[in-house]
């Protein structure tokens, strides 16, 4: 299974690279989420908080594994 996961993620780290996507859009992208998550918890939408931690925990691997990947 974690073969299978690696696997994945380095599509999608290829994918991403090859698109010359910055690697600090990405961590930009992750601050967005911060807020919205932030909005959800206040709004006392716990479900839908949790679910974007989860993006916002892909989009953290992503981002470093792009900036090792541009050797940035």
């Amino acid at each position: 299974m974690a073969k299978a996961a690696a696997g994945l993620l380095e599509k999608i780290v290829d994918a991403v690279a090859s698109t010359g996507i910055n690697p600090n859009l990405l961590t930009f992208f992750g601050l967005l989420e911060t807020a919205g998550r932030s909005v959800l918890f206040a709004l006392g939408k716990f479900r839908s908080g949790a679910m974007v931690i989860f993006f916002a925990a892909f989009l953290d691997m992503l981002d470093g594994q792009v900036a090792r990947r541009e050797k940035r």
